[in-house]
């Protein structure tokens, strides 16, 4: 079961790997851009587009080089979380340019200096898939008090009722089941599942319950 500092050595090692081996603009690049990759282009154009606006608070879990937080932009405002200081590093120097973005190192769950009730919408990708059942739950906890009561969350998890995320050792032991129940437990109403777009993870849209 991946850990924290599993993830903090895995990526380190990852974004020194793209560094030297790889020519790429962007570290994330290296597994291809959001456009060219069509279950990516799906993701995008259905479950984060939909929901970025200028009057949107935004907070982006596990935000990495930034491969998802570009089209985040637009946002009134963006707190990118990351659990690796390299990570934070990347992004600070890709969006010097935007002065509305905010990052926030997180010791696993933790998300420090974001007022409650100020997120609008949440967003995490390529990240919960290799975060520990217990330590997701956390993190639910932890942003039901951040976020609005008419806030939007959209989290990819790792789902192990798929061959692929079973096969894979770096893939958390979570399915829709499991997910449904922490969500709910947290204090959220289930919207959407989309459970067929992508091979060895789901996609769960959720909001506060009321």
């Amino acid at each position: 079961m991946p850990t924290v500092e599993w993830n903090k050595k895995a990526w380190t090692n990852n974004v020194a790997y793209a560094e030297k081996k790889l020519d790429i603009e962007n570290y994330g690049d290296h597994w291809g851009t959001i456009e060219t990759k069509p279950h990516l282009k799906k993701m995008l154009e259905r479950h984060l587009a939909p929901y970025v606006n200028p009057d949107v608070n935004a907070l982006e879990i596990g935000s990495g080089g930034g491969r998802w937080t570009q089209y985040l932009v637009s946002c009134k405002s963006v707190v990118c979380v990351d659990v690796n200081e390299v990570m934070i590093e990347l992004l600070q120097k890709r969006f010097a340019d935007f002065s509305h973005m905010q990052y926030v190192l997180t010791d696993g769950s933790s998300i420090d200096d974001v007022a409650d009730k100020s997120i609008d919408f949440v967003y995490s990708h390529g990240v919960f898939v290799h975060i520990d059942p217990l330590e997701v739950y956390d993190y639910l906890v932890r942003i039901r008090q951040l976020v609005t009561d008419d806030a939007t969350l959209i989290i990819q998890y790792a789902d192990q009722d798929k061959k692929p995320a079973r096969d894979n050792a770096g893939f958390a032991r979570n399915n829709p089941r499991l997910m449904r129940a922490m969500v709910e437990h947290a204090g959220f109403t289930i919207i959407e599942e989309d459970i067929e777009l992508l091979h060895h993870s789901s996609v769960m849209r959720f909001t506060p319950a009321v």
